[in-house]
């Protein structure tokens, strides 16, 4: 089957603090609001969520047992203005998609928009992933929001 283009999934989100503040802790401390309970491959038994924040670098879980699963590769890194990374956080060996975030100023703080595409790269789950992935940016958003507004903790 050929998979036609497919939308993308567009996330946009505003917090109170200024986008070198957003860029932080959307990067440096991704283990401190990502909700690894519901959105990763270990789920209670993750111990970290680490970005290694540099072109080429991983985006990675680590279960308490040692074990490192990858997420990410990052193909893109503009401090504080935007990063972008090849995304694939599967257990087992899939197609990579693509995510890229960028944080612009607001009068009240910043902007931070998630685009997700790529889907065609998945063939005939293509869809699927997609639909499940434009609801299940909400609350990984929603966590972030939280800690970079400084409302949350995790």
């Amino acid at each position: 089957m050929v998979v036609s283009q497919i939308a993308p999934v567009v996330k946009t989100v505003e917090v109170n603090c200024s986008p070198e503040e957003a860029f932080r802790v959307f990067t440096e401390q991704l283990g401190s609001w990502w909700p690894t309970r519901t959105h990763s491959g270990g789920g209670d038994k993750v111990s970290s969520v680490t970005m290694e924040c540099r072109l080429g670098g991983r985006v990675y879980e680590t279960v308490v047992d040692g074990t490192e699963f990858d997420w990410a590769l990052i193909t893109d890194w503009e401090p504080p203005r935007r990063f972008a990374m090849d995304w694939s956080p599967s257990a087992t060996p899939t197609a990579s998609t693509h995510v890229e975030v960028r944080f612009e100023p607001t009068p009240s703080g910043s902007r931070v928009e998630l685009t997700h595409t790529g889907w065609e790269r998945l063939g005939d789950d293509a869809l699927s992933h997609r639909n499940s992935y434009d609801e299940g940016w909400d609350p990984v958003l929603e966590d972030f929001v939280g800690v970079a507004s400084g409302e949350a903790t995790r």
